[in-house]
C-alpha cells in the first residue's frame, strides 16, 4: 500500500511560506497590499453614499448645485479609489505567474535535482511529484498564480467590516448578530468541505499521474510511428479513458461538494437578506430612519455581508491552497544529497575499480541484482559487459558511477571508497554515455557542453573527435544551430547516428577519467554500433572504460570481455579466449551471427 501520509504544516505557516516567495519575487507587493486595503473600502463607502446623498437632497430640499457638488466630491473620491484598486489587482494579476515560475523553477526543480538519484525513482517519490504537477498545473485561474489578489481581497474585506460594523451597530447589534451567524453557517460548511478536498486529492492524484503519462507518452514524436504501426490508438484511449474517468469520479464528488457550498451561501445570503430588509423596513415605517439612512443602511449592509462573504471565499480558497502547498512543502522537505560532503582524493587518469562483496537490490524488492559481487577493473583496461537484457548491466553501471547505492559490499576507487568521496567530484570522474537520448531545444554547441556557456574551442574538438564535424560544417549556422524542430523555427532533428555522435561528443567535453557506453547504439545496425564503439575505444586513450552490449561483437576490442547473467559473472577473458572455451559466450555469439549473416551482415569470429 502506498504511504501517501505527509507532514502537516499550519494553515498561516503555509501562508507566510508563500507570501515570502510573493515578496522575494516582487518587493513592491507590501506597498501595493498597503494601498489596496484603504482603497478598496474607500471605493465601496463613496459607492453607497451616493444614493443616500441623493434622497437626502431632495428630503431636505436643497439646489440642485449643492447636491452636485456633494455627488461629484464623493463620486470623485470613488473613481479615484476604484481605479487604484483596478491598477493594482492588475499589476498582482500580472506578477502572480513570477511567484509561482520560482517556486516551480528556483525550488522544485532544485530539489528534483539535488536528490539522490535513487530516493528520486522509488515510487513514493514518484507520487509527490504527481501531486506537485497536478498543484502546479492549474491554470491563471488557480490559487497559487492569484495568492497576491487572493490575500488583498481577504484583508480588505476583514478591515472592510470592522470600519462598517460601526455604523451597522449604530442602528442595532441585532443586524450584526444576523449577518455573523448567516455567515458563521457558511464558513462552517466551507471548512468541513475543503478538509473532504485535501482526502479527495490524495485519492484522484494516483489516476491523475497515470493518465498524465499516458497523455505524454501519446504524445511523444517518438512513440508516434508505433501508435500507428501498430493500430494502438483504441488500446491507448481506452487506458487514458479508464484512468481519466476514475479521476472523474472522484472531481465530480468534489465539484458536489463546491456545489453544496454555493447552495448554502445562496441559502443563508437569502435568510439574511429577508431579515435585514424585514428589520430596516420596520424602523422606517416606525419613523426611527428616515428614507436616506434606510437607502444607506440597505447599501452598508449589503457591502458587509459582501465583506464577510468574500472573506469566506478567500479562506476557503486559502485553505485549499494550503492543502497544495502542504504536498510541496512534503517534497520540497525531503532530504537532499549534500555533493560537497566528503573527500575529493587525487585520482590518477587511469582509476582502478573494484567492487568489493556488492550486494544491491532495488527498494521495496525481495530479489537481490548482486550478491556478494565482486569485480576487479585494472588500471587504463578496456572492459566489456555484456548479456541479455536484465542480466544487470546497467544497474551495476549506476552503482559505479554513485547514483545507487549498495546494500551491502563496497565500491573503490584507486582504493578509496566511493561513499566517502565527495559527489560533486566523484560525478566528473565520469563520461558516460547513456540508451536515453534527451535533446535540450538550443543549439548543437549548448547539447554538446550541457550548458550555455562553454568553451567553444574544446565543445569543436569535441564534435571533432566525435566524428560528428563534417555534418555540423555543412549546416548555414555550423554548431549554432537550434535542435528541435517543434520548438522553434529554423530547427533541425538530427538523425539517429547523429543523435549518438553527439551524445559521444558530449562525453568527450566533459572529459572524465572512466568512460562508459551504455548500448547508446542499440537503435542501429550491428555494423555502425561496432564502428561506433571502436572509435569511442580510440577516444578513450589514457582512460578506464566500460563498453555495455548484448551484441556481442561489438566489444571484441576490449581487453577482457565479462558475461553477465542474473547478477554474477559466468564467463570472462577476451573475445578469442572466451571463443576457445565453447561456453555460453560462443553458444550467444554464433546464434547472433547467424542472424546477422542470414540479414546480410557477416560478422568474423
Amino acid at each position: 500500500m502506498e504511504n501517501t501520509e505527509i507532514k502537516k504544516n499550519n494553515f498561516w505557516s503555509n501562508m507566510i511560506f508563500y507570501l515570502a516567495i510573493w515578496i522575494k519575487v516582487y518587493p513592491q507587493y507590501i506597498l501595493l497590499l498597503i494601498l489596496a486595503i484603504p482603497s478598496g473600502i474607500i471605493g465601496v463607502y463613496a459607492e453607497i453614499n451616493i444614493p443616500k446623498i441623493i434622497i437626502r437632497g431632495i428630503e431636505n430640499k436643497m439646489t440642485i448645485e449643492s447636491v452636485l457638488r456633494s455627488i461629484l466630491g464623493v463620486s470623485l473620491c470613488m473613481i479615484s479609489a476604484k481605479g487604484i484598486s483596478s491598477f493594482i489587482s492588475v499589476r498582482l494579476m500580472e506578477k502572480g505567474i513570477n511567484a509561482k515560475s520560482y517556486l516551480n523553477s528556483d525550488m522544485i526543480f532544485k530539489k528534483l535535482f539535488k536528490l539522490n538519484y535513487q530516493k528520486l525513482i522509488e515510487p513514493e517519490t514518484q507520487n509527490k511529484i504527481a501531486k506537485i504537477k497536478e498543484i502546479i498545473g492549474e491554470g491563471d485561474r488557480g490559487t497559487m498564480h492569484q495568492f497576491g489578489k487572493n490575500i488583498v481581497l481577504l484583508l480588505t474585506s476583514f478591515f472592510g467590516i470592522i470600519f462598517f460594523a460601526i455604523d451597522i451597530v449604530k442602528i442595532d447589534v441585532i443586524l450584526l448578530v444576523i449577518i455573523i451567524v448567516t455567515a458563521t453557517i457558511n464558513s462552517l460548511y466551507g471548512i468541513w468541505a475543503n478538509k473532504y478536498k485535501s482526502k479527495n486529492i490524495e485519492s484522484r492524484s494516483k489516476y491523475a499521474k497515470k493518465a498524465i503519462y499516458i497523455r505524454d507518452l501519446s504524445q511523444k514524436r517518438s512513440f508516434l510511428k508505433d501508435i500507428r504501426i501498430y493500430k494502438m490508438e483504441d488500446w491507448i484511449t481506452e487506458s487514458f479513458n479508464t484512468y481519466r474517468k476514475k479521476w472523474s469520479t472522484y472531481m465530480l464528488k468534489s465539484e458536489n461538494v463546491n456545489f453544496g457550498a454555493v447552495l448554502i451561501n445562496a441559502l443563508m445570503i437569502f435568510i439574511r437578506d429577508i431579515f435585514v430588509y424585514i428589520y430596516l423596513i420596520s424602523k422606517l415605517l416606525n419613523r426611527q430612519i428616515d428614507v436616506s439612512y434606510f437607502v444607506f443602511m440597505v447599501g452598508l449592509v449589503m457591502a458587509f455581508s459582501n465583506w464577510l462573504n468574500e472573506i469566506i471565499i478567500q479562506v476557503n480558497k486559502l485553505i485549499s491552497f494550503s492543502v497544495g502547498i502542504d504536498h510541496i512543502r512534503d517534497f520540497l522537505d525531503m532530504d537532499g544529497e549534500d555533493v560537497l560532503i566528503g573527500i575529493s582524493p587525487e585520482i590518477e587518469s587511469e582509476p582502478e575499480i573494484q567492487f568489493d562483496s556488492v550486494s544491491y537490490r532495488y527498494p521495496g524488492s525481495e530479489h537481490w541484482i548482486f550478491k556478494n559481487f565482486n569485480l576487479k577493473i585494472s588500471a587504463g583496461e578496456k572492459l566489456a559487459l555484456v548479456g541479455i537484457n536484465g542480466a544487470g548491466k546497467t544497474t551495476l553501471m549506476l552503482l559505479l558511477m554513485g547514483l545507487l547505492e549498495p546494500s551491502e559490499g563496497r565500491i573503490l576507487i584507486n582504493g578509496y571508497d566511493s561513499k566517502e568521496f565527495n559527489k560533486s567530484d566523484y560525478y566528473k570522474l565520469f563520461s558516460p554515455v547513456f540508451q536515453d537520448i534527451n535533446i535540450f531545444p538550443e543549439t548543437i554547441y549548448s547539447n554538446v557542453a550541457g550548458s550555455l556557456k562553454y568553451d567553444k574551442y574544446k565543445v569543436e574538438k569535441a564534435i571533432y573527435d566525435s566524428g560528428m564535424s563534417a555534418f555540423v560544417d555543412s549546416l548555414q549556422e555550423k554548431g549554432d544551430t537550434l535542435l528541435m524542430k517543434t520548438s522553434r523555427e529554423k530547427a533541425i532533428d538530427l538523425s539517429g547516428g547523429q543523435n549518438q555522435r553527439m551524445l559521444l561528443a558530449r562525453a568527450l567535453y566533459k572529459n572524465g577519467k572512466i568512460n562508459i557506453l551504455d548500448e547508446p547504439t542499440a537503435a542501429l545496425d550491428p555494423i555502425a554500433e561496432s564502428e561506433i564503439y571502436e572509435e569511442y575505444n580510440a577516444m578513450s586513450k589514457n582512460k578506464t572504460s566500460v563498453f555495455i552490449s548484448h551484441r556481442l561483437a561489438s566489444t571484441k576490442f576490449c581487453d577482457r570481455i565479462i558475461l553477465l547473467e542474473y547478477g554474477r559473472i559466468i564467463e570472462e577473458g577476451t573475445h578469442y579466449e572466451l571463443m576457445e572455451k565453447n561456453g555460453r559466450y560462443r553458444e550467444m555469439f554464433e546464434i547472433q551471427s547467424r542472424y546477422y549473416k542470414e540479414g546480410g551482415v557477416l560478422l568474423e569470429g
